[in-house]
């Protein structure tokens, strides 16, 4: 029977629990982690309780994924994870708020550098638009600086869909 959207969220978390209580770290570590990014995923879209908790379940995923998902090891992967760890620090209201905007910032600093523009320019322009809002919503360093640092990353961003003729909006496939 059809259950909807939320009983499918429902049934994939029993899924995830249940797997992560099968798989270990140790024994199987791409795998473990890879639930764990997923688990990570469904949190941030888990309809029920508080939005911060979830987000914080969110975050925990992803960093035990990073545990195995490094840079050096499995670069893609650990470029997807930290992708959505940036996103759910920059929608966290848990503990301090500048702090998480903060480690979302330098996440996001971090993957700009490892996609380059040259390399992946859709993924580099969609970054540096997501590095823009958030220097947007920045509470750390001068006002003014963080607005003119942003229109600068947004700059950067349309100067280079208009090279190519693509835009944000159209999605990026």
């Amino acid at each position: 029977t059809w259950e909807g959207p939320q009983g499918n969220l429902k049934k994939a978390r029993q899924y995830f629990e249940t797997a992560l209580t099968v798989l270990a770290a140790e024994n199987a570590p791409q795998s473990w982690a890879r639930a764990q990014h997923e688990f990570g995923s469904l949190w941030e879209l888990w309809p029920e309780g508080r939005r911060a908790d979830n987000l914080s379940q969110a975050i925990s995923c992803y960093e035990r994924a990073l545990t195995v998902r490094t840079r050096e090891r499995l670069p893609d992967e650990w470029r997807d994870t930290s992708y959505n760890l940036a996103l759910a620090y920059s929608q966290s209201f848990l503990g301090d708020r500048r702090v998480n905007l903060q480690t979302a910032l330098d996440l996001f600093e971090q993957l700009r550098r490892v996609q380059t523009r040259e390399q992946q320019p859709k993924a580099w322009a969609q970054l540096t638009c997501r590095l823009a809002d958030l220097y947007l919503m920045r509470v750390e360093g001068g006002r003014q600086q963080n607005i003119e640092h942003a229109i600068q990353l947004y700059r950067e961003s349309f100067e280079l869909q208009r090279e190519h003729g693509w835009s944000l909006d159209q999605g990026l496939t």
